[in-house]
């Protein structure tokens, strides 16, 4: 069996390096998902200014099965809320234009950790539940590799 190029090598080590990368940071997030849903004490909210606006109009999004959404207003937002002396960045997206958005939001983060936050918009929004969906990404995609991983040894 010939010697595999110096690129193949080098895609394997990244191999092994990202399965538990991605497993890791699954789990991440899941703990930070169950810590804005069940416990609420670790939580805290604080007020989120408006810093920056990029304004769209007239906007086509693009959906599942080739289903395209119009809006004619589009208005992505970035707010800044401080914990501790320390500003934090969030981006949020408004359906109206740079006037409507509003200036103030409620950013709901974790006491510890108030780099993981969310804004609170809408009672009974799912902006903590993002955080268990991307872990579901990263948990799939992790068990992927890890079964390539494991093939790959099985195969050697």
């Amino acid at each position: 069996m010939p010697s595999p190029s110096l690129f193949v090598t080098v895609l394997r080590v990244l191999l092994f390096l990202a399965a538990p990368t991605c497993l890791g940071l699954a789990g991440l997030f899941f703990w930070v998902q169950f810590t804005f849903s069940r416990r609420k004490k670790n939580t805290a909210k604080t007020a989120g200014i408006l810093r920056e606006t990029d304004y769209k109009q007239n906007v086509t999004l693009r959906g599942p099965r080739g289903k395209s959404i119009f809006l004619r207003h589009l208005t992505k937002a970035r707010y800044i809320y401080t914990v501790n002396g320390v500003e934090y960045g969030i981006r949020g997206e408004h359906y109206g234009t740079k006037r409507q958005t509003p200036k103030f939001v409620p950013v709901v983060y974790i006491k510890r950790f108030p780099r993981f936050a969310y804004i609170d918009e809408i009672i009974g929004g799912f902006g903590d539940i993002l955080y268990g969906l991307w872990g579901m990404v990263l948990l799939a995609i992790g068990a992927a590799l890890t079964v390539g991983i494991i093939d790959f040894l099985i195969k050697m």
